[in-house]
Formats: structure tokens, sequence, C-alpha cells
């Protein structure tokens, strides 16, 4: 059963600003990705920061991530729902400025209601509806310089 508190949620997302640790940067900056993901994947066990802050939208029973680096250049993806999972999220871990790479979203298959997040700041967390709450969502091209996310899913 979905337990997504979607009263935080405005127009199927929620953004705030999350303190990436500095061992995140230092591997960053390294592009030390096998770090990184064993970083991302302690800070999303039960006591790590990033589970905690993620909690507080949905219950998370089970948490699957990726590291995702783009560069231009770059395709724009398709709609999709991501199936049956709850939420999704997606951290920007870019240290250096970026164009283009937007978050779309919609109520499924319903365009007039589509919006555009923007590229977002270093340590900006994005939670938002998947389609098991009735959203689908797309990621835009990269259109200059390289884009770094750590994305995820909570069931």
């Amino acid at each position: 059963m979905n337990q997504v508190k979607t009263k935080y949620f405005l127009n199927g997302h929620v953004s705030e600003h999350w303190d990436v640790p500095r061992s995140w940067i230092i591997a960053i900056e390294g592009r030390d990705w096998p770090s990184l993901d064993k970083l991302a994947e302690e800070s999303l066990l039960p006591e790590g920061g990033l589970h905690r802050q993620i909690s507080k939208y949905c219950p998370i029973k089970k948490v699957e991530h990726l590291i995702s680096l783009r560069s231009s250049p770059d395709e724009a993806g398709i709609w999709h729902d991501d199936g049956s999972r709850d939420l999704a999220f997606s951290l920007s871990l870019s240290l250096r400025p970026f164009k283009g790479a937007g978050l779309s979203l919609r109520e499924k298959n319903r365009q007039d209601t589509t919006i555009s997040l923007g590229p977002r700041d270093f340590g900006v967390l994005t939670c938002f509806l998947t389609g098991s709450n009735g959203y689908e969502h797309k990621t835009e091209e990269v259109l200059a310089g390289e884009r770094l996310i750590l994305a995820g899913w909570v069931n």
C-alpha cells in the first residue's frame, strides 16, 4: 500500500537543500564513483542522513539508487512513471554549472499539467511522485557541461 505523504507535494514534487557531507564532495572532485556510490548506500541505510530526509515524505521499506553522470551532447528522456515504486528522488551533485537537464513532471497522460524543474543547485534534493500516485516524469537533455545526480526509488 502506497503511504506517500502527498500533502507535502506541490505539483507532484518537493525540493529542499540537503547538506552534502564533505566525504561526498571529495569523492565527486576525484571522480571516484565507486566511493560515492558506497557513501550514498550508507546514507540510505535507516540510520543515514539521506534516509532520514526522504522518510519524512514516505516510509522506506526498500530503496534503490544509482549515480547518473550525463554530459552534452545529450538526448532528452521519455515520459515514464517508475512502475510500482512509491516515490522517486534526485539529489543534485554537480559542482560546476551546466545547462539543461531539467526534470519535467506531470499528471499521467495530461500534457496541460507539465511543469519543468530547471537545473538544481548542488545539494538540492527533489522527491517526486510516481505512477502509483498518478504522475510521470522525464529528464531533459544536457545542453552544456556535466550533470551529476544521485537518483533513487522508494518502496
